[in-house]
């Protein structure tokens, strides 16, 4: 028994050695193709190097030490690859999207959690692009009018929560966009911001587990895939429990809204909206249930996230530049008045406050009047 002992810790030990050596000619291969980034060591990569919160000044800063836009890092044999500028993102996912534009494996997100059905977490592929025509035919500027009611609606709802709680804007933005989307997607109303939602607290616990799980080198298991298979008591495993709640919220998320409007189209009580429009077209491929089901539950996520982080920015420029602010406000006193509350029809006659929300929001239009 010592001799086989010492024999499996021998040849145990030089399986270690050449697997640290391939790791190694391997990372170092692979450094002449890759952008600049922190040093790595043997077998564990830049493991000691990943900021524990705050990641994205962690990357800026190495985009300043490496004097580039376009950094990397590397762990466990898996290169990661940071864009730190619009220059660099509108190069490659825009310009050539075809190339750069899919989506990594994210086991944490798809399998742990169970994301794997959303728009943004999925590769490029037939499932990709069948929910994404699906979500463009509804929404285009063609169908864009069909969904404004829901629009003002909500917009001036929040108006009205603003002027009762101006310090919880935060909390009122997320109520609002959450509003906004479960009405245009499945066409239900929801409670008011002073009493809550049951549909927005679900997305927001559903977002955080999301954002929590998207963030590059917060679980091991993306890097090491095989480590999904460990059960959850297992030391090291308590990943997999927060999956399993996390998981609870998206499913939530996916099912409860969707499983309303079939229940309201049978006994004859929807109201318009994104699946409703999408069931109706039930002899097509893009109307299988499966399909309207995923694609409305990202537009779920995303509506209660993109639109949010647009308003907060906003804010802050509005905060930040009280001039643009000042010449703002000058334009709607003199277009809408004081009589009245700006509408969507007023947006030709709102040049410069149109483009400050095309520069708040990404060059993309948001309805704010």
């Amino acid at each position: 028994m010592g001799l086989l002992s010492r024999v499996s810790g021998y040849y145990g030990s030089v399986i270690v050695i050449i697997l640290g050596m391939i790791l190694a000619v391997r990372s170092a291969r692979l450094r002449r193709k890759l952008p600049p980034g922190p040093r790595a060591l043997p077998l564990i990569g830049n493991l000691l190097d990943l900021p524990r919160n705050h990641e994205w000044l962690t990357y800026v800063e190495w985009g300043r030490k490496f004097n580039s836009d376009i950094v990397h890092f590397e762990f466990a044999g898996t290169t990661t690859i940071i864009l730190n500028s619009y220059e660099a993102i509108n190069d490659l996912l825009e310009k050539r999207s075809n190339i750069y534009s899919s989506r990594p494996k994210w086991t944490m997100l798809n399998e742990v959690i169970g994301w794997g059905w959303i728009l943004i977490t999925m590769p490029y592929g037939k499932s990709w692009n069948t929910r994404r025509k699906l979500v463009h035919q509804e929404f285009n500027p063609k169908q864009s009018e069909r969904y404004e009611p829901q629009t003002v609606k909500a917009v001036r709802n929040l108006l009205v929560d603003l002027l009762r709680e101006p310090d919880n804007f935060y909390h009122l933005l997320r109520h609002m966009a959450g509003s906004l989307i479960l009405s245009i997607t499945y066409g239900i109303t929801i409670k008011p911001a002073e009493i809550g939602d049951p549909a927005i607290d679900t997305a927001d616990r559903a977002l955080e587990g999301f954002v929590a799980a998207a963030i590059p080198g917060s679980f091991l298991v993306d890097y090491l895939p095989t480590l999904k298979y460990l059960p959850s008591w297992f030391p090291g495993a308590s990943f997999k429990l927060k999956g399993r709640e996390w998981g609870k919220d998206a499913d939530k998320m996916l099912n409860e809204p969707f499983d309303i409007v079939k229940e309201q189209i049978v006994n004859g009580s929807i109201k318009p909206c994104f699946v409703s429009y999408c069931l109706e077209r039930k002899n097509t491929d893009d109307a299988d249930e499966t399909v309207v089901r995923e694609s409305a539950g990202a537009m779920y996520l995303a509506g209660t996230d993109t639109t949010v982080c647009a308003l907060h920015i906003f804010i802050l420029a509005m905060v930040c530049y009280p001039e643009a602010q000042r010449l703002a406000q000058e334009e709607l006193d003199r277009v809408v008045g004081p009589d009245r509350l700006p509408d969507l029809k007023d947006r030709d006659d709102l040049p410069y406050i149109t483009a400050i929300l095309r520069s708040c929001a990404g060059n993309q239009s948001i309805h704010l009047l």
